[in-house]
């Protein structure tokens, strides 16, 4: 298993209580085995992650797109906080190395199911709020999308607006944009879903 300041190096964030992280790596099979006793492994920080990440992400693009209605709010962060979207985030910072899971789950191949490794994202996100702020969270957060963005295709005005509203945001918060990114591949998988969640195209329709 890999070390937990590996993990702070790859969340770009340094954890003032080591136990809020632990707790955000420890699946319920692991609690159990280890008799952690209600509230020992990360079910109620996913809980709370959920709702933050939600938050953060509707407060940008509710500032950063005035010009976009409810509906295509609505869109286009369901598609940054879908599970199929935060996996490759999951998977960028290879979360599942740091898991906490117990031997039957081990055997199973639980390092490498998304959900698990979905559900510890979310966690972490809540580790982070309950550790340094909101604030804290928000440049973590933001710091995520950043990435996804930038290799995303520029013909699409929307996607290029959203963009300069991100690094502005980041730069006005003190965050830099050079933080470790996803590979080329990575976007390129993701792109078309991206063009269609902010043009509302349907995902089988093609461009005339």
């Amino acid at each position: 298993m890999r070390t937990a300041d590996e993990l702070e190096q790859a969340l770009g964030y340094k954890f003032n209580s080591s136990d809020l992280l632990d707790k955000a790596l420890t699946h319920s099979s692991h609690a159990h085995e280890q008799n952690m006793g209600p509230g020992g492994d990360n079910e109620r920080l996913e809980f709370l992650g959920d709702s933050i990440l939600g938050f953060l992400i509707s407060d940008f693009l509710y500032q950063a797109r005035p010009n976009l209605n409810e509906g295509q709010l609505s869109k286009l962060k369901g598609f940054l906080v879908s599970s199929a979207n935060l996996v490759k985030y999951a998977e960028q910072i290879q979360l599942g190395d740091y898991l906490h899971l117990g031997k039957g789950e081990e055997k199973t191949g639980g390092r490498r199911k998304q959900a698990l490794q979905v559900d510890a994202f979310e966690a972490v996100i809540a580790a982070i709020y309950l550790d340094g702020g909101l604030e804290a969270t928000r440049k973590v957060v933001l710091g995520f999308f950043l990435s996804q963005i930038e290799d995303v295709s520029e013909t699409s005005e929307r996607i290029a607006d959203f963009k300069s509203a991100l690094q502005e945001d980041l730069h006005a918060r003190g965050e830099g944009t050079d933080r470790t990114r996803p590979s080329k591949a990575f976007h390129s998988r993701r792109s078309r879903q991206w063009r269609d969640a902010c043009t509302g195209r349907r995902p089988h329709e093609e461009s005339r």
